[in-house]
């Protein structure tokens, strides 16, 4: 296996050949997901692997011996030791084509959970319904430099968030785009755009447990949809299938083309 340059991920693309995949591996391509990316061979890859944080890819041939030993060798040496320095604790596993769940405990050891449901909506629908926007003193709020500045109440968290899938605040700002909805000094609801690439975006949103079944997500989502159009991107929403609040967010600002996929979890374990 060979670890890509930023210059050679383009050729990886035709193996991530879902929704939730192509999401992924069209803003890595891009730039403006951080990855470390490697292939059998980094011209005409037959299998690919993909570490972002808590998420790891896993695409093409099956069947190689030789490069399943060489994937169990990076994990093993690399992704592992690195995930147990940074305390990340556990992992996703994506995989593709399905085949592959045969074989992931070779490569990654033990996992805690297998056949794990989650959901992608790929499209909105109607976003011209109007939802209505809590009442004061909640406020919507785009995210930009000074928000970020600022010591309100969990913006560490919104930090965190964007961190989480960008390569920096200045590169988020530059590029990405989020809402907050603010309770005075207290951000309680964040909604900001990662896997970003050419016309489409992902999501991440998070509510304070005390401001939850309140409408503030539902609010917050639908000011982000609403922008992510008129600015020509396609947003989507992928979620635990089993999470059924989010899911209810997704649908009533609009969001459709579902299209359901398994992931496993496992740990990087204590070190």
């Amino acid at each position: 296996m060979h670890r890509l340059s930023s210059e050679e991920t383009s050729s990886i693309r035709p193996h991530f050949d879902t929704p939730n995949l192509r999401l992924v591996v069209d803003s890595i391509i891009d730039g403006k997901t951080p990855a470390r990316v490697w292939a059998d061979d980094p011209a005409t890859p037959r299998t690919v692997l993909a570490w972002e944080g808590r998420c790891i890819y896993l695409v093409g041939d099956f069947e190689g011996v030789e490069t399943n030993n060489g994937l169990r060798e990076i994990f093993s040496t690399e992704i592992q030791l690195e995930g147990q320095s940074r305390e990340l604790g556990f992992f996703k596993l994506y995989y593709s084509p399905d085949a592959w769940s045969l074989r992931l405990e070779k490569i990654f050891g033990p996992l805690s959970h297998t056949n794990v449901e989650r959901r992608i909506y790929c499209s909105v629908r109607d976003s011209s319904s109007r939802i209505d926007v809590p009442s004061p003193p909640l406020k919507l709020r785009q995210i930009n430099a000074q928000l970020l500045q600022s010591d309100f109440a969990h913006i560490g968290s919104v930090k965190d968030e964007i961190l989480g899938g960008w390569p920096s605040l200045e590169i988020f700002l530059d590029q990405g785009f989020g809402f907050t909805m603010l309770d005075g000094t207290s951000i309680v609801c964040w909604c900001t755009a990662e896997y970003v690439s050419e016309g489409k975006c992902g999501i991440g949103i998070e509510t304070i447990e005390a401001y939850e079944r309140r409408g503030i997500a539902t609010a917050v989502a639908g000011e982000f949809v609403r922008y992510a159009l008129a600015s020509g991107m396609n947003p989507h929403w992928d979620c635990w299938a089993s999470n059924i609040p989010s899911i209810r967010v997704a649908e009533k600002v609009g969001f459709a083309d579902r299209h359901d996929y398994e992931i496993a979890i496992g740990t990087f374990g204590d070190g």
